[in-house]
């Protein structure tokens, strides 16, 4: 809708591997989660890999209820010595005809509150985000493999594209501890805040 009238801008480059398609992991995704730059980076990089031609799959906190949303699957994750059941939850949007993104909606122990998204209604940040973004990293690893949309799975032929510290545990999850068979998959991993990174806690936190 923001770009309803306005002049598409010209891109600069062809887009070339388009049959590799794409994992956007990300804390936040407009509309539907957002607290500043974050969220509006990742619904463009949701808006751009489809229009070029890429099979696109954005992956984010299922922080409530969205509306046209419908059941897509569940596994269990191993995090730390916890084992944890996580829900995932799609709804497909059209970018161009013929073209969109599928959106996945994580749902996981400690992730919906009813205050906002990083911190309760007092404004102290939950004690347990950690944990919760490590969910959604273990819970991302999965999708592709294990989700079958329109009929198939995205596989493990698809270029994971990681969001912050949220979603840092994916790198070390593709060379370490899960699917053999996605270690050589591409990565590219953003840092959208430099003056924060929670990495090596979280690490910590995690007995990793």
């Amino acid at each position: 809708e923001a770009r309803t009238g306005k002049t598409k801008a010209q891109s600069h480059y062809e887009p070339f591997n388009t049959n590799v398609p794409v994992i956007i992991v990300s804390s936040e995704m407009a509309p539907y989660s957002k607290t500043g730059g974050l969220g509006l980076v990742a619904a463009s990089y949701s808006y751009e890999f489809p229009r070029n031609g890429h099979r696109t799959m954005a992956i984010s906190p299922k922080y409530k209820h969205y509306d046209g949303l419908s059941y897509a699957g569940e596994t269990r994750v191993r995090i730390g010595n916890r084992e944890e059941c996580v829900k995932y939850w799609h709804k497909y949007e059209e970018v161009v005809p013929g073209r969109g993104c599928d959106y996945i909606f994580v749902e996981g122990a400690g992730i919906e509150r009813s205050g906002g998204l990083y911190n309760g209604d007092d404004g102290r940040e939950y004690e347990d985000n950690l944990f919760r973004f490590a969910l959604l990293s273990f819970a991302a690893m999965e999708a592709p493999l294990i989700l079958r949309i329109n009929g198939s799975t995205y596989g493990d032929k698809v270029l994971f594209l990681a969001n912050d510290w949220q979603s840092g545990l994916v790198p070390l999850l593709l060379c370490k501890l899960l699917n053999v068979g996605l270690v050589e998959v591409p990565l590219v991993l953003t840092d959208h805040a430099v003056g924060r990174s929670d990495g090596a806690d979280l690490l910590e936190h995690l007995d990793l």
